[in-house]
């Protein structure tokens, strides 16, 4: 029975490798493996999302699944005497901004606004690719051309990354304003984002209201009710801050932060036994998702 089911395991991992099936069962008795759970980030600041918006505003990204990749990288594209030299350098750029070679992306994307300035795109991408090397100031630069040549644009919220990652919240939260009021967003990151520049600011009601927007979009979020719980901890609405927290950790039981945001609050509320007990869970999970030195050790 032990060599059949080896057998069976042998001809599961065979299948996998020939790209036969997509996934694949264990059969019954068989260990499943454990591997520790991703943690959700929290946001004590505003976060940067460039590299999620970067892949949101591409107009032909790359498809995520690695099944669905080509089998053969896909080449440079070659300088053609057909097309136009600035789209010819677009291309180029594009090319490798999405393999991340954001500094050969800003080169081509140069290149290409020096032979045609008009067009908004070259500005946005090259604005993306300077806030993925830490460039901010440049970003924005590219981010203010971008929208003067389309002021109905997306651009607004890669600005307000950006202004955000400088520590200019005000600035941040302008522009949020502005591209929820004209792209009307359905979905939370903007949201969140606004929520936690308002948290920065002091400005803890507003922020209330954006993080609960974002789990009106979203109810199972947990990172939503961390935030939350920190926005009614602003406020010194202690209790209702650890039912924020209570709402995280019944999501992600794992929620290291979580835990040691409700312990904080506890403390506050004199409960110093809960405090310790959830600093303790703060650390030991901390300690088990990273396997590194715990910020709550």
């Amino acid at each position: 029975m032990a060599i059949r089911f080896k057998s069976m395991i042998a001809l599961l991992a065979l299948a996998l490798a020939m790209g036969c099936v997509s996934s694949v069962p264990l059969p019954s008795g068989a260990p499943s493996p454990t591997r520790p759970p991703v943690p959700p980030s929290t946001e004590p600041k505003a976060p940067s999302e460039q590299s999620a918006l970067a892949k949101n505003l591409l107009t032909h990204p790359e498809p995520e699944n690695p099944g669905m990749r080509p089998s053969t990288p896909t080449p440079l594209p070659t300088l053609r005497p057909s097309m136009a030299s600035h789209a010819n350098h677009h291309n180029r750029g594009m090319y490798y901004f999405r393999r991340n070679m954001y500094q050969q992306a800003i080169d081509e994307f140069t290149m290409s606004i020096r032979l045609d300035s008009r067009f908004p795109d070259n500005f946005k991408v090259r604005g993306l690719a300077y806030a993925e090397l830490g460039q901010y100031q440049r970003a924005i630069k590219d981010y203010d051309k971008a929208i003067q040549l389309d002021p109905n644009s997306s651009y607004s919220y890669s600005r307000g990354l950006a202004y955000a990652e400088l520590g200019q919240y005000e600035r941040a939260v302008q522009d949020y304003d502005k591209f929820i009021q004209i792209q009307k967003p359905t979905y939370g990151s903007p949201y969140s984002n606004r929520g936690a520049a308002y948290a920065e600011l002091g400005q803890y009601e507003r922020a209330v209201q954006d993080y609960d927007k974002v789990i009106q979009i979203k109810p199972n979020y947990a990172r939503a009710y961390n935030n939350g719980g920190a926005a009614y901890s602003g406020l010194g609405q202690y209790q209702r801050a650890i039912q924020e927290y209570d709402k995280a950790i019944q999501l992600y039981p794992e929620y290291a932060d979580a835990y040691n945001n409700r312990g904080a609050a506890y403390r506050k509320l004199g409960q110093d036994t809960k405090a310790d007990a959830d600093e303790a869970k703060a650390c030991s999970y901390e300690l088990w998702l990273v396997l590194v030195d715990s910020k709550y050790c």
